[in-house]
């Protein structure tokens, strides 16, 4: 367990420290945005596969048992944070470098990304009592909630307030935002991506994990 706090310690502290941080903007200036990205990566990927080998050597220790009627909500939630990724992606790539207009995703939140990985920890704490799995899934939480305080903070410098509030009229916060949900603005082919992502992750979830996150 040990191992799986300190291998989670320096993935996710390493996101906050480096990529949420003015250190970033010092290091891309300093050695060049290429290289920058091409060592953040291999960063990623190395701390992610340590946090991925600790989890799996990880004792278990159950702290309480979810009812199996949780997996219901839990597929819920799994759905929703899929279509906000894929949308708020797409949203992005399309407006790049302007802010996306609060539609689809983002007049759900602002940060659709950042909430689609709360949105996918939560699920898993929903379905999962033991120690290294809440340990594992809360340090996401915390990710994605630091994730979308930094890309707001990014928005603001690049964008200004008037920018940030008039492109992203949604609130952090899902829902809370003066931005409305409006089936007419809706990308059916995000829908569809998710719809098909989603099915593919009940089909490989047990042959990867060995658990079906179906009821």
């Amino acid at each position: 367990m040990l191992e799986l706090c300190a291998a989670l310690t320096v993935f996710v502290g390493g996101h906050i420290l480096i990529s949420g941080t003015r250190l970033r903007q010092r290091a891309a200036a300093a050695i060049g945005e290429n290289v920058y990205l091409a060592l953040f990566t291999l960063f990623a990927g190395a701390s992610m596969l340590w946090v991925a080998l600790s989890y799996r050597a990880a004792p278990w220790l159950d702290i309480w048992l979810p009812p199996s009627v949780l997996r219901w909500p839990s597929l819920v939630l799994i759905g929703i944070a899929l279509w906000l990724l894929v949308d708020g992606v797409a949203a992005r790539l399309r407006t790049r470098p302007a802010l996306p207009p609060p539609a689809g995703a983002h007049a759900v939140t602002r940060q659709p990304i950042m909430v689609s990985i709360i949105l996918w920890a939560g699920a898993h704490l929903l379905v999962r009592g033991d120690a290294a799995t809440m340990l594992l899934f809360c340090s996401f939480a915390v990710l994605g909630i630091a994730g979308a305080r930094s890309q707001d903070r990014k928005a603001r410098a690049r964008h200004g307030d008037t920018g940030l509030a008039e492109a992203a009229a949604a609130s952090l916060v899902p829902f809370l935002g003066a931005a409305r949900l409006r089936l007419g603005e809706l990308s059916w082919q995000t829908i569809l991506v998710a719809l098909i992502l989603l099915l593919a992750m009940l089909w490989l979830h047990p042959l990867v994990f060995g658990l079906s996150p179906l009821p």
